[in-house]
């Protein structure tokens, strides 16, 4: 973890970064460098995190656009969870909503508790939930000078070569 206040100090200095982790001081850790050679393609960033619940979420028919994403919102707010990603289709919405482990039990909690009485509520106002659990939200940063489309398909072909199946996509 690294406190903001440090970050703005370095990208304000021009200054290197280098992120270490606690319980390795001596391994590899992150070198966060002020500037990037935009001149080529190169690849920015890659994180993940891990725990998410993936909810599939379909509309009722008849039910406009404006006032399902309304719903959705009000039940999140409601069981206070927070949503990491969003994608949406013209019928449906798909959701990556943080799990945060509980260590001492090895188990998901509280957010599964809240998670389920959310899911409750939105299959009162839709014709389908689907949810997917123990899964990981991978974000990729480029830098391109090119086509990101030809990215993207980069991207999805070596997760597919690994066999990671793939939920959602946001591309942009």
């Amino acid at each position: 973890v690294v406190h903001c206040a440090a970050v703005d100090v370095a990208r304000d200095r021009n200054l290197t970064m280098s992120i270490r982790n606690v319980a390795d001081p001596l391994g590899p850790g992150t070198l966060v460098t002020p500037k990037v050679d935009a001149s080529n393609d190169q690849l920015v960033a890659i994180t993940k995190k891990n725990y998410m619940a993936i909810l599939s979420v379909r509309s009722s028919a008849g039910t406009s656009g404006f006032k399902f994403h309304s719903l959705i919102s009000n039940i999140l707010q409601k069981w206070q969870l927070t949503v990491e990603l969003v994608t949406t289709s013209e019928s449906g919405v798909s959701l990556a909503i943080p799990m945060p482990e509980n260590e001492a039990y090895g188990a998901h909690q509280p957010a599964d508790v809240r998670l389920w009485w959310a899911i409750e509520a939105l299959k009162v106002h839709s014709t389908a939930v689907k949810v997917s659990k123990n899964m990981a939200l991978l974000c990729v940063v480029c830098r391109l000078a090119s086509s990101t489309d030809f990215a993207l398909a980069c991207i999805l072909r070596v997760l597919s070569d690994l066999r990671v199946p793939v939920k959602m996509v946001m591309h942009g």
